[in-house]
């Protein structure tokens, strides 16, 4: 099988080489040692999409869930919750798992990147300092932001920072994380250790909003005293630890995520605003569905083009659909909206919703690009108001052919019939079925509409 060098050992890095080597593929997998210590929430979706990856030891380093307070718009709320995690140890988690499923890791730096239709090659600089030259038929680019970004940028919202500092000496911190805004921006908490936390401020990046290194440390302190949620938090003697560690957080979506031999995976593609939590996730995803890709392209060539828009629709789907929210999000607090932060965030990307309200419309089936047994595959999907990147199972149940054997039976079929043309019996399909009849596509007497109606409703072909 081919060799694929994948440079950076985060959550998309990992996930990758995780599950291409699964697939029979050599991975080289080459990352440099984290230095920086920062602190971020996962939500319960993040584990679900570990877990679903095989991430074992990464599962096991997280703790148990907090409660996550929010101070928006005025009003206090505590509905969520988050596990919070430092980055250093949940990367070298990652990476112990895929050690442990076969990947070859290099701890160094790559240099001197060249990559073409024909392969790739990396100068890598250990972390002893030798030089080798490590050689791949496809290179995955998961590097997060700090992946080379040249020109190649579809869209690019407000730009922004992202300033993290260590307190310790919070004696009266309270248990889990909270999150605020003010005039200038928002921040996060999180307590990490006993009487001890980390605070992220978010802040415009436009040109010449960040102080100079000198002054980091007094403009850090100056937004602290902005946001009257932290004194709780910090206490009155909380002393603050450590330099403070800044990461640009402008949302991109990069044009080219698969181009001459190289694969953007992760934050490297495309990065969401901080505010929508789903980095880790949508890294974790992109993980996952990246190996079909590349097993389609290698495997079956003359399907590249599929599996390349494939998974550019995915980037650019899930890249709006998070920028939506966060719009939504920072519309919602309504008392600095004449504020440049809060003024250039409201109406980016666009007007469109972020949710798609349910409608009336008969739904469709659709042939569209989908992952089907490690490739791959054009196969039929139900489109409806709100599922607009389709549907083709519920709860194990494939839905264009339980569709098909209703409408040839004009009933629903018995639990033989079922098992014999669908894998299941019906009495295992209840929760499809309750999806259809939620759709209006199934209703007591049977179809509300005929499967040549839903094909001619949509671009069947």
């Amino acid at each position: 099988m081919e060799k694929i060098l994948i440079l950076g050992g985060g959550p998309a890095g990992c996930v990758s080489a995780l599950h291409l080597t699964r697939l029979g593929y050599h991975v080289d997998l080459v990352t440099e040692e984290r230095s920086a210590e920062f602190v971020e929430g996962l939500s319960a979706r993040v584990v679900e999409g570990l877990t679903s990856a095989g991430c074992e030891r990464a599962v096991d380093y997280l703790q148990a869930p907090v409660p996550r307070i929010s101070s928006w718009n005025g009003a206090t709320s505590a509905a969520n919750t988050e596990q919070i995690l430092n980055r250093k140890d949940f990367d070298a988690a990652l990476l112990a798992d895929a050690r442990a499923a076969g990947v070859s890791i290099t701890i160094g730096q790559a240099q001197e990147v060249q990559a073409g239709p024909n392969g790739c090659r990396v100068q890598v600089v250990t972390s002893s300092g030798a030089r080798r030259a490590m050689h791949g038929r496809y290179l995955l680019e998961a590097r997060g932001r700090r992946a080379p970004r040249a020109r190649a940028v579809a869209m690019r919202g407000q730009p922004g920072f992202a300033l993290s500092r260590r307190f310790e000496n919070c004696p009266d911190l309270p248990s889990g994380t909270w999150v605020a805004s003010f005039p200038e921006g928002w921040a996060w908490f999180a307590g990490t250790d006993r009487a001890a936390g980390t605070l992220q401020i978010v802040v415009d990046g436009t040109q010449g909003s960040l102080a100079p290194l000198p002054k980091l440390a007094d403009m850090f302190s100056g937004l602290v005293g902005q946001i009257p949620e932290v004194r709780p938090c910090l206490g009155d003697n909380a002393r603050a630890v450590g330099p403070i560690i800044v990461r640009e957080c402008t949302p991109f979506l990069h044009s080219e995520p698969i181009i001459d031999g190289v694969v953007r995976v992760g934050d490297a593609s495309f990065g969401a605003d901080n505010l929508s939590g789903h980095g880790i996730f949508e890294a974790v995803g992109a993980g996952m569905a990246i190996a079909p890709v590349l097993n389609t392209i290698l495997q079956r060539p003359q399907d590249t083009a599929l599996a390349q828009g494939f998974y550019e629709t995915r980037a650019r789907n899930a890249f709006l659909g998070h920028a939506r929210v966060g719009r939504d999000f920072y519309r919602s607090e309504e008392r600095w909206s004449d504020r440049p932060f809060w003024r250039n965030r409201c109406s980016w990307p666009d007007d469109e919703p972020a949710h798609p309200m349910p409608s009336n419309d008969v739904p469709r089936v659709q042939i569209l690009p989908v992952i089907e047994n490690d490739f791959i595959e054009r196969r039929e999907v139900v489109i409806t108001a709100n599922q607009a990147r389709g549907v083709r199972f519920v709860d194990g149940t494939p839905l264009v052919p339980l569709i098909d054997l209703i409408g040839e039976l004009g009933r629903l079929p018995d639990n033989e019939a079922a098992g014999r043309h669908l894998g299941r019996r019906l009495d295992d399909c209840t929760i499809a079925l309750d999806w259809l009849r939620a759709q209006n596509i199934l209703g007591p007497e049977g179809l509300t509409v005929s499967a040549s109606q839903l094909r001619d409703n949509g671009s069947f072909h």
